[in-house]
């Protein structure tokens, strides 16, 4: 992940399917993972949206 860009899981989910074909579940079970230990910031967006990106 770029710092301070802003990602969806879905995003995700098709930038590695290539290689691991992950399930949506899994990245997102990752970045909560990530968010809990504080290395990326989760948003949620009126528009009902949530949104991934890491911290510096």
């Amino acid at each position: 992940m770029v710092p301070n860009r802003c990602y969806v899981v879905a995003d995700l989910v098709v930038e590695f399917e290539d290689e691991y074909d992950p399930s949506r579940g899994t990245v997102r079970n990752r970045l909560e993972y990530l968010v809990e230990d504080g290395d990326v910031e989760r948003r949620k967006h009126e528009n009902g949206a949530v949104t991934y990106r890491r911290i510096e």
